[in-house]
């Protein structure tokens, strides 16, 4: 099972895994969290992985193989880590067997992102605040000078993050970031 997270904005699944029970809950989530968010359907042979950070949602065993073997490839192409499906909070039955591969090409993270638009505005690392909720932003709150983790974050994460200046606020669907800013004397 493959769903996107395409670079211009959107999400795409492969067309062959429209009706299944996981593509139909992170479809639902999606719609919950951004009711404008733009879904697409394309057929598994058309994604181009290259273009995408491409989750992928399967049986704990069988990711544990692919991720074994994308490992073992001789020149690394993809970064690929695995982590629990995230329900937002939600008790979801029938996802407990289930965890997410997430694959993004080498380079192309929030990590690298932020410090190139930091470099080209001439801000020090150092003096850079970052916002995150997820696994994939761990890098990225750790390059910056202060890092704030969104309370609605899932469990596991603030022990995965070492960093010297890292504060919890709120969940990012509330007054978090405001009260991330006045803590950091920015609001």
């Amino acid at each position: 099972m493959i769903l996107g997270i395409q670079p211009e904005g959107g999400v795409t699944f492969s067309e062959e895994d429209r009706h299944h029970p996981a593509v139909q809950f992170v479809i639902k989530l999606e719609q919950q969290e951004n009711p404008e968010s733009i879904l697409h359907f394309h057929p598994r042979t058309e994604i181009r992985l290259d273009a995408y950070t491409v989750y992928i949602m399967g049986h704990k065993a069988r990711l544990i193989e692919m991720l074994e073997a994308i490992h073992r490839q001789p020149v690394r192409v993809f970064n690929a880590e695995r982590f629990p499906v995230y329900t937002g909070g939600q008790q979801e039955t029938g996802l407990e067997e289930y965890e997410v591969a997430m694959l993004s090409p080498i380079g192309a993270d929030k990590k690298f992102a932020l410090e190139t638009i930091a470099d080209s505005l001439g801000v020090a690392m150092k003096d850079v605040l970052a916002f995150g909720d997820w696994h994939n932003d761990i890098p990225m709150l750790q390059a910056a000078g202060s890092a704030v983790l969104m309370g609605n974050a899932p469990a596991g994460i603030v022990e995965k993050i070492q960093h010297p200046n890292l504060y919890r606020t709120g969940p990012n669907d509330g007054s978090g970031i405001v009260d991330a800013l006045r803590r950091f004397g920015l609001g």
